[in-house]
């Protein structure tokens, strides 16, 4: 048949990164994580995603730290375009080993969120945020740290999110590490 092309599959760009920062000195521990991902098919974009969080954390006794966070995070995906984060709160060392570390945290947050498409659906909220995170290390080369959170509103607890991360580490150096 005249006239009928097949489609054309062209992939335009593509970009992600990946950067995390550990700075400890006697009781006090900085962290920054830097997410960035972008995709275009046909001129299309079908990934935008970025994160950034900060914390400090500050070892009040052996077994508890104050800690303090800021983030911001953008997903077209999730329809993000503007989740800002501050927060403040306790960790607690629930066990520490060689091989197996874990904590519980407890925080207040402060969330400024706002929609790509609807500009008008704007939310300032108060939510907890209760974590559990976790390292394991089978081996000397290998661990697995994993971190899930629990975040209600706190004038409506049956509005929350949950999140999960977890990942697998391989040392490939003393100081680097692929994840």
């Amino acid at each position: 048949m005249k006239g009928l092309e097949p489609p054309t599959f062209h992939v335009s760009g593509e970009f992600s990164n990946q950067l995390r920062i550990q700075y400890k000195r006697k009781k006090s521990l900085w962290f920054l994580i830097h997410d960035m991902a972008f995709k275009e098919v046909n001129a299309s974009e079908i990934e935008n995603n970025s994160t950034q969080h900060l914390r400090f954390s500050h070892e009040l006794s052996p077994k508890i730290s104050f800690e303090a966070f800021l983030q911001s995070q953008s997903d077209r995906v999730s329809e993000i375009k503007l989740r800002a984060l501050v927060g403040t709160g306790l960790r607690f060392n629930l066990y520490d080993s060689e091989k197996s570390k874990f904590y519980l945290g407890t925080t207040v947050m402060y969330e400024h969120e706002n929609s790509v498409d609807d500009i008008d659906n704007v939310q300032n909220n108060i939510r907890s945020s209760t974590y559990f995170t976790f390292k394991i290390k089978p081996s000397k080369n290998f661990s697995i740290v994993s971190s899930s959170y629990y975040q209600p509103l706190i004038d409506q607890i049956s509005d929350f999110r949950l999140l999960n991360e977890t990942a697998l580490l391989f040392t490939i150096f003393k100081n680097l590490k692929f994840m």
